[in-house]
């Protein structure tokens, strides 16, 4: 269930871009978004029951 809100919020997200550029002619959704670098530190990291 955790992936479908995922895809869904991101979907969102995609629409309200595409929304601000037909309105505004900009596109603000790169400040929002996490940089990659921090995305593949997060996912890198070993699960809590992992550590020792």
């Amino acid at each position: 269930m955790q992936d479908r809100a995922a895809k869904y919020e991101r979907l969102k997200a995609l629409m309200r871009a595409a929304e601000e550029v037909k309105t505004f002619g900009t596109f603000t959704y790169a400040a929002d978004a996490i940089p990659g670098g921090t995305i593949s530190q997060l996912m890198s990291q070993k699960k809590c029951g992992d550590r020792r």
